[in-house]
């Protein structure tokens, strides 16, 4: 008994001796954590998703932040999303990961390594304390023929998470029409002329966290309209493919920027980005959680940009809240504007996307283009042939001819009772 209280004792004083020496352990190791942690390195591109016309320079963007900068490298890969899409890979190409890249290694094959090392730094302004924190980087890549790619940014000494971006070069642009609704509807244009497009193939990729991705076959009309299906899942990747050669892929970024509480219909005058001319738009505004309109007493503000397909910012105007949660406003479209599609986008005052509309470039003879449609009999039964006349003339009030025209109709029905109007 007394041998036994002598090796409690002494295992007693063992414990209280080793005490401060593991304390002393764990202060380093605490210390050593720190030092990792201050002089460790991030970086990541700034956009998702970058399209570039054939042959045209590229310029990706990113941003970093760190003592060893020059240990990133940068890795491009020939990406077959039609066969990622087609075997319904469960990623998220909104936002990809590690593990989607992981997954993703069967449609993948490596092009090329390009250096860091003439990546120009992007000066921002220093009042600006957020932007101020990263340094921000621009580089050209090299010329890429048409095609999909995956751009794989990543340190060499593994001490950051890899960032992804998706490059597609391509003639084909996809620019959002109505994003406010339920269902959106895409447009599928040809960059250099501003002329709609019909896909002879056009895949999509719901995907929605923690849910398994659905593969939806989507339809192109002959006017290069695609309507995507209402749901409450992010359409994250859109690949068509036109005339059996030219490819082009959009995603999905708007869940990582629509407003968290504005839901808005946007709409204006034209549908042509047309350089010199006055577009005015106008919007509604409803509160998400509540459902009413914007309160015209609302010290909220927005505004409405126009914007390329690469999100570069054209020129902005302030919209003015008027009755009944509407907004309006004009934009002036530069003189010089290049000639290809656009969107109008409209913000809340704090950056968050709330609604967006898309805009074609236009030939010059498209200018205040007038449409007159009319049936050649104002009375025809079921199942009878309706001929309709249709008249083209631009600003000068002369014919338009030559030009292909596609006429899409939409049925109303109305019921009424006698001695009520329909």
């Amino acid at each position: 008994m007394k041998n036994l209280r002598r090796f409690f004792s002494l295992l007693a004083v063992l414990v209280f001796l080793a005490i401060p020496v593991f304390a002393q352990s764990g202060s380093e190791s605490s210390v050593d954590k720190g030092e990792k942690t201050d002089s460790a390195l991030s970086a990541a591109f700034l956009e998702p998703l970058y399209c570039a016309g054939s042959g045209e320079n590229i310029d990706v963007a990113f941003s970093a932040s760190g003592k060893q900068i020059s240990s990133l490298a940068l890795e491009i890969y020939d990406f077959e999303l039609a066969s990622a899409l087609s075997k319904n890979v469960p990623v998220n190409y909104v936002n990809l990961s590690s593990e989607d890249f992981e997954r993703l290694q069967f449609a993948l094959k490596k092009a090329q390594t390009v250096s860091l090392s003439q990546a120009k730094e992007i000066l921002v302004d220093e009042n600006d304390t957020q932007k101020a924190k990263l340094q921000h980087y621009n580089l050209s890549l090299p010329k890429l023929g048409d095609g999909i790619y995956l751009l794989r940014l990543y340190d060499s000494q593994a001490k950051m998470r890899d960032s992804f971006q998706i490059v597609s070069v391509s003639d084909i642009r996809l620019a959002c029409l109505d994003s406010g609704a339920a269902s959106g509807i895409l447009w599928a244009l040809d960059s250099k002329t501003g002329a709609p497009l019909c896909a002879d193939k056009v895949l999509g990729q719901t995907y929605a966290q923690n849910k398994k991705s659905t593969l939806v076959d989507l339809t192109c009309s002959p006017s290069g309209l695609i309507n995507l299906p209402s749901s409450s899942e992010v359409i994250s990747a859109i690949y068509l493919v036109v005339k059996g050669q030219r490819r082009a892929v959009a995603i999905s970024s708007d869940s990582l920027r629509l407003s968290k509480r504005w839901k808005a219909f946007l709409w204006c005058d034209s549908r042509f980005a047309i350089p010199g001319q006055t577009l005015t738009y106008k919007a509604v505004l409803r509160d998400i959680f509540s459902g009413a309109v914007l309160s015209e007493n609302t010290k909220e503000v927005f505004q409405v940009s126009l914007r390329s397909l690469r999100n570069d910012t054209v020129v902005k105007s302030k919209a003015a809240l008027g009755f009944s949660g509407t907004l309006s406003g004009v934009i002036e479209i530069p003189k010089n504007l290049p000639r290809e599609p656009y969107v109008l986008v409209l913000e809340d005052g704090h950056g968050a996307k709330v609604a967006s509309c898309g805009l074609a470039s236009a030939l010059p003879d498209y200018a205040d283009v007038k449409f007159k449609v009319e049936p050649a009999s104002p009375f025809f039964t079921v199942g009878q042939d309706v001929l309709f006349n249709v008249s083209l003339t631009n600003k000068d009030g002369l014919p338009i001819t030559g030009r292909e025209v596609t006429l899409s109709f939409s049925v109303c029905q109305a019921k009424a009772k006698v001695g009520h109007e329909a």
